[in-house]
């Protein structure tokens, strides 16, 4: 019996000595590691609108649609380490936006209402691990984002919508809230391509405009990386 005690009280140490060595094994070895992996996002912050319209046969008959508002949405990612401290990953989104623009109609038919709509991102990021919970990296890559346009006189009302190809350009930081939670802050400059938008049931050369387009944000996200 005495020689059975240490070969089961060895056994026991075994036991639970295997799931923490796994765990160990499951810990980043590097700063990037701790940002490598899938997540997905939830993200709220401040969307800037700038754009501006010029009537094709009036030069003078300009609006500067610009308009502030809040964005939402969420996004999906994957990051991996690329080195000890860099990391290369490629992400999704799609937000909304309640940023508007309303000036008042005229006996000029004229653009007199540009809203966002949704807005749909895919790109990739590059970060840098300062240490294993804080992460600075910048991103790149394609959007697309819906404006939805009225135009009006003071007897007419007419919509439109253009969906726009562009690019962003962004930077941030990702910090560790917990080994699986994550919080971040990013800037991001968007710039869409030029649009024409011609509103059907008006005179046609008086009712088509160029518009020109391009966005500031500022965002936070909270999100679960696995």
């Amino acid at each position: 019996m005495k020689q059975l005690f240490p070969i089961a009280l060895g056994g026991l140490a075994v036991t639970i000595a295997q799931p923490v060595l796994a765990q160990e094994d499951r810990a980043p070895r590097t700063p990037s590691e701790a940002f490598s992996g899938t997540r997905i996002e939830a993200l709220l912050g401040y969307d800037h609108v700038g754009a501006s319209s010029t009537k094709d046969i009036d030069s003078t008959a300009a609006y500067k649609p610009s308009s502030d508002g809040v964005v939402f949405g969420g996004g999906i990612g994957y990051d991996f380490a690329l080195t000890r401290r860099v990391t290369l990953g490629g992400e999704a989104e799609l937000t909304g936006s309640s940023a508007k623009s309303t000036i008042d109609a005229t006996d000029t038919f004229n653009l007199t209402r540009l809203r966002a709509g949704r807005d749909w991102y895919i790109g990739t990021r590059i970060g840098y691990a300062v240490s294993p919970s804080t992460l600075l990296y910048a991103k790149a890559g394609y959007t697309n984002a819906r404006f939805n346009l009225t135009g009006a006189n003071s007897t007419q009302v007419l919509t439109d919508r253009r969906d726009l190809d562009g690019y962003r350009l962004g930077a941030g930081v990702e910090q560790k809230i917990t080994g699986l939670t994550f919080t971040k802050l990013e800037y991001r400059y968007s710039h869409y391509s030029n649009a024409t938008s011609n509103y059907d049931g008006y005179t046609p050369d008086a009712s088509t405009f160029g518009l020109n387009s391009n966005r500031h944000q500022i965002v936070a996200s909270v999100g679960v990386r696995f």
